[in-house]
């Protein structure tokens, strides 16, 4: 065939091609909608992988690039606007972040994540209330995160609402049966709501289950000396400062005041005497250190405690009181009754140096006058057992001894 007559065959095709076709079909128009449908989720998809991976290691202007892109390219996922939001987030935006993760909520109402960090920021906002709801509803749409169930019940703590928060929590207590996190949480309720005994055991139930957390036996120990559980408190402060470093003075004070209550007064001064070589300012360590030492009868120490209080503490009067027993123990009752009324003139609501001035004056025969410093104290403590009976002896004595004069 001659190449002249070739083209015009070809040609011929093509008009009759063109002419058997007005225009793509319906279906070749669907076809193609479609094909560009998945390009741009597969570039969206992309995109968001890019982002993600740049939120992971911090480049958070490159992630916010990029998950913009995927969302402009396919805005119907709301992965990609939470985590534009925490993106937003990271950069302290929230007022983008918020509107990120609202647009979250909006293509999924039932988008647990979305609802969690919506929580978080209106609780950077302090709203409370706010940011309950969301938890709440991030705990219900998602029940197997026991972080969204925690998160809710901490913001009614922090509205107050303590009932509503351990209700909240009672409710998946059994489904998290092995989660240490409620158990503490509730046990933090019930010290907020003045139960202590409560509270050491959640606290100890909590530590069964999380053995290794030291702040949580440092909540068990608190816990237990609140609830005067004073040998438990002491065991759980000496495993506490078996496994840390630093030997903190307030641990040692707890450590400290729980031999006290156990009647180890020796082992108490020990640690006391730590505490005076740690913290050598410290007041309240030299007059707990001076109390331990009169009840044993240490007068040395008493005396060395009562006069670095009054150096560091002139108006307060716990230093003129063990000043003044130490003056008692060497029976110099002139410097005693000095001593003693500077700790009064400085004493406030403390019945302390009156009970002190009622045992002097008894001591020296003068009836009358103990009852009468035992019935002050009763004025400022009329529960106080050593007040009462000072007064009713005091009292019964002078009744005794006292002859009219005709």
């Amino acid at each position: 065939m001659h190449l002249r007559t070739l083209l015009l065959t070809l040609g011929a095709v093509t008009v009759l091609g063109l002419s058997a076709c007005d225009g793509p079909t319906k279906q070749g128009v669907q076809a193609r909608s479609a094909a560009n449908e998945r390009v741009n989720v597969v570039n969206a998809q992309m995109s968001f992988d890019q982002a993600r991976r740049a939120f992971e290691v911090g480049q958070f202007e490159r992630a916010l690039r990029e998950v913009t892109n995927a969302i402009e390219r396919y805005p119907d996922e709301p992965r990609y606007h939470l985590l534009q939001g925490r993106i937003y987030h990271e950069m302290h935006r929230l007022e983008d972040a918020q509107r990120a993760f609202v647009r979250a909520v909006e293509a999924n109402e039932e988008f647990a994540d979305a609802h969690y960090f919506l929580g978080i920021v209106f609780q950077r906002w302090s709203n409370h209330q706010a940011a309950y709801e969301h938890y709440w509803q991030a705990a219900q749409h998602d029940t197997s995160k026991v972080q969204y169930l925690l998160a809710a019940a901490e913001s009614l703590i922090t509205l107050g609402e303590y009932d509503r928060a351990e209700d909240v929590i009672r409710q998946k207590l059994s489904y998290f049966e092995h989660n240490s996190a409620l158990r503490h949480l509730l046990g933090q309720v019930a010290l907020l709501q003045d139960r202590p005994t409560e509270a050491a055991r959640l606290l100890s139930e909590a530590r069964l289950l999380n053995p290794d957390d030291l702040m949580l036996l440092e909540e068990v120990a608190w816990a237990q000396y609140k609830a005067a559980q004073y040998g438990r408190a002491y065991e759980s402060i000496s495993h506490l400062l078996r496994r840390v470093e630093e030997r903190r003075t307030d641990l040692l004070m707890l450590k400290a005041r729980s031999l006290v209550y156990t009647d180890r007064l020796v082992d108490a001064r020990n640690v006391y005497l730590e505490l005076s070589q740690k913290n050598a300012s410290d007041v309240d360590v030299w007059i707990e250190l001076g109390s331990v030492a009169s009840e044993l009868g240490d007068d040395r120490r008493v005396a060395i405690s009562s006069t670095r209080i009054i150096a560091l503490a002139p108006e307060r009067f716990e230093g003129y009181l063990l000043r003044a027993l130490y003056e008692r123990s060497k029976g110099n009752t002139g410097e005693v009754a000095s001593f003693i009324e500077q700790a009064m003139e400085r004493a406030d609501k403390s019945i302390l140096p009156l009970l002190m001035l009622g045992a002097l004056h008894e001591e020296r025969g003068e009836h009358l006058a103990a009852a009468n410093a035992y019935g002050q104290a009763l004025q400022l403590d009329p529960k106080h057992d050593i007040a009462q009976s000072g007064f009713k002896r005091a009292s019964a004595l002078y009744q005794m001894t006292y002859v009219p004069i005709d």
